[in-house]
């Protein structure tokens, strides 16, 4: 049975090594399900900066161009009703990071809920809070949807050692053209594309104060970001003609930092708790060095690596060499004990 150190060493190594787990947490119809795809439409077409999204499988991709399809043909996705795992890719700047998503039926979050979906929040490694601030109209909607939030928080504490949920949780407001078109008296443009004109902050602040304290509490790299799937001109809840997303660059190149910065953490933790553990190091570094091809942090650890292995050869060489020269004085003592016992046979045998 492992001790508890090698399974913490263990999992350390599978967060490092192993695909990138992202949460995409929200009730039924926040819209988790449009927000998936047209992140897929609009970063697989270079429409948002610096970033690109793939598709790693392919019945990720067929998921997705049905979802798209449905959008550009006017149509809102249906409400999801199976677990589906989608494998992706985001490549940001010059990293590379296998992405495992979930979509899911929304009532599977709800309080008091044991769905196979928590045990996929349980151990992820970044969590995107999705919340409708125009669909929860009453007050007592919020409070709901926050206690789920708050219900989340509360199990990552109880696993952690620091009172922190152990991964970056971002609050996404999404369909956030409805917030704009009802801040924009008739006529007037309203505010821009800019995201930093929305008042967003005052926003969750007045509506979503429980989740907004919670993150700033428990989340230290936490963020918070509006988002709008189609843009504006969204017409009952059915997509515009032309769509024109608002906002998703933000969660995307969040999201890469966050999860490089966790990687660059968890290396240097192994290394502190694991400094001679050889093969489970090579296998983190050739990982990261997949990951981050062009980081100097790549050139940083594969050279500590190697001062390493030079060490562990040294250490080699000398504990041969070691054992040789026992063996060299052993040999000389046998034989100088078997020289010995001939001459006292020859004594005491005289011809």
């Amino acid at each position: 049975m492992p001790s508890r150190r090698t399974a913490h060493l263990d999992v350390l190594e599978d967060r490092l090594v192993g695909p990138k787990r992202i949460a995409l947490f929200g009730h039924r119809d926040v819209g988790k399900t449009t927000l998936l795809a047209m992140f897929y439409r609009q970063a697989s077409t270079g429409q948002v900066p610096g970033l690109r999204l793939a598709a790693a499988d392919p019945s990720s991709a067929e998921y997705l161009a049905e979802k798209i399809a449905q959008i550009e043909a006017g149509e809102p996705p249906a409400g999801t009703l199976a677990e589906t795992e989608l494998k992706l890719r985001l490549y940001h700047d010059a990293a590379r990071f296998d992405l495992i998503v979930k979509d899911y039926q929304g009532e599977h979050v709800t309080l008091g809920s044991d769905e196979p979906i928590q045990e996929f929040f349980a151990g992820c490694d970044a969590v995107l809070l999705c919340l409708d601030p125009e669909g929860s109209a009453s007050p007592a909607d919020r409070r709901r949807r926050q206690q789920e939030v708050e219900d989340l928080f509360e199990r990552y504490i109880e696993r952690s050692d620091d009172m922190t949920t152990g991964r970056p949780v971002a609050l996404l407001l999404t369909k956030f053209d409805r917030v704009l078109a009802q801040s924009s008296p008739q006529g007037d443009p309203g505010p821009g594309d800019d995201p930093a004109s929305w008042g967003v902050e005052r926003l969750v602040e007045s509506r979503y104060g429980m989740a907004r304290h919670a993150l700033a509490r428990h989340a230290p790299n936490g963020a918070i970001f509006a988002v709008s799937a189609y843009g504006r001109g969204a017409d009952g809840g059915r997509p515009p003609a032309e769509l024109h997303p608002l906002g998703l660059e933000g969660p995307l190149g969040w999201l890469a930092e966050q999860l490089e910065a966790g990687d660059v953490e968890r290396l240097r933790w192994l290394w502190d708790l694991a400094p001679d553990d050889l093969p489970r190091l090579s296998r983190c570094v050739t990982a990261f060095a997949r990951r981050y091809p062009r980081s100097g942090r790549t050139t940083e650890y594969r050279t500590r690596l190697a001062t390493l292995r030079r060490r562990r050869a040294r250490r080699l060489l000398a504990g041969l060499a070691a054992t040789a020269a026992v063996a060299a004085v052993a040999l000389a003592a046998y034989d100088a004990w078997g020289y010995a016992g001939a001459l006292r046979f020859e004594r005491d045998n005289p011809a």
